[in-house]
This record gives C-alpha cells, sequence and structure tokens, in this order.
C-alpha cells in the first residue's frame, strides 16, 4: 500500500499534520472499532496507516537527504546534436516547443530503489542564457559575450525524485516555473526526464 492510500484511507489531506491525523483516527475508530463493527479487516487499516503516518511524520526530520551524483544522468542528445540544431546560437529567442530527439525524453536519471524512500535530490544541467558576468548585461566593449550582455551556460536544476515513482516514467519539469538565486532564460520551455530504476 502506498503512502497516499493511507491518507485516502484516514479521509486526510497529503499536507495533514499530527493533530489532524490523530482526529480522523478516533473518529474512524469510533465507527470502526471491532466493539462497534463486525468488519475487523477495515479498523486493521485504518490503524495500520494511523501508525504509518504518524511515524513518518515523527520521522521526517530524521530522514537523510540524499544527493544523487552527476554520473547518474544521461542525455538524450549528444553536445555535437544540439550544436546542429543551433540551440546554442546567439541572438535566437526561440524555445523548443516541440521534441528534438524521437526518443520522448530529454535525460534519463538512474536510481536505485532503496534510494527512492528518501526521495533523493539530483542536479541536472540545462542550457540557458544568464546574463553575462563580465559587462553586467551592458554589452558593451565585452569579448565574452561579443555585445549580447548574456552569455549561454549550463544551470543545475534540482530535480527531486518522489519514492512513488515509477520504472521508466517520464516527468515533465516545467523550466519556467522553476525558482532560482539568479536569472536565468532557458533554451527549452520543458525538460522531460525519464526515470530508470536499478
Amino acid at each position: 500500500m502506498t503512502t497516499k492510500s493511507y491518507y485516502d484511507l484516514l479521509e486526510v489531506d497529503e499536507n495533514a499534520d499530527i493533530k489532524t491525523i490523530k482526529k480522523a483516527f478516533h473518529r474512524l475508530a469510533k465507527i470502526y472499532h471491532p466493539d462497534i463493527s463486525k468488519d475487523n479487516s477495515k479498523f486493521l487499516g485504518i490503524l495500520k496507516a494511523y501508525k504509518y503516518l504518524l511515524y513518518e511524520k515523527q520521522h521526517k526530520k530524521e530522514l537523510p537527504r540524499i544527493i544523487l551524483p552527476k554520473n547518474r544522468v544521461e542525455f538524450a542528445m549528444s553536445l555535437k546534436d544540439v550544436v546542429k540544431l543551433g540551440i546554442f546560437n546567439r541572438g535566437k529567442s526561440k524555445r523548443r516547443t516541440g521534441v528534438y530527439n524521437t526518443k520522448g525524453y530529454d535525460v534519463k536519471v538512474y536510481v536505485k530503489s532503496e534510494e527512492l524512500k528518501y526521495n533523493p535530490t539530483i542536479l541536472i544541467d540545462v542550457p540557458a542564457r544568464v546574463i553575462c558576468p563580465v559587462c553586467s548585461g551592458s554589452g558593451y566593449r565585452c569579448n565574452l559575450c561579443s555585445g549580447t550582455g548574456h552569455v549561454v551556460k549550463a544551470v543545475g536544476i534540482p530535480f527531486v525524485l518522489s519514492s512513488e515513482i515509477n520504472n521508466n516514467e517520464i516527468v515533465g519539469i516545467e523550466l519556467d516555473k522553476v525558482k532560482l538565486k539568479t536569472y536565468a532564460f532557458f533554451l527549452i520551455k520543458q525538460l522531460r526526464v525519464k526515470v530508470v530504476i536499478i
């Protein structure tokens, strides 16, 4: 049974706190307790869900934060193919809307099944236009950006893998919604990540 199923069993939201979970359990226990109801299995399911969610909420802070190494990332296209498509060309403002490769994903991430329970994070380098560090975006007599005011560089996007994810599942990351500390204009709108459980 998944964590979501436990929340459904207790009829609470996934963001419910310990107090709400306890209230839900006591409410359902009054209905399905073996002294009141003949169906013992329903109460046992509720009790199991209650104990699991209570433990998870109380010990959530103790779960280690796993950051996967970058060698677990495999790009669908080589740099040579990317250059051919002109993604890195200066002055072009068009962003990818269609599919460049026939594989159906941009990045493949490898994760071990035992790591998934900790919701691991991996940094995926995505090409983006950033403000030129030499001329601060002015472009005035700048050799680095050739007067454009920006340079193309790889920006690390943190991708958190959910413990509920399935093998070979493709997850889309909307890059416009990614919050970063510095300005970055991504050259693609969506990053399609294929998760492979090893």
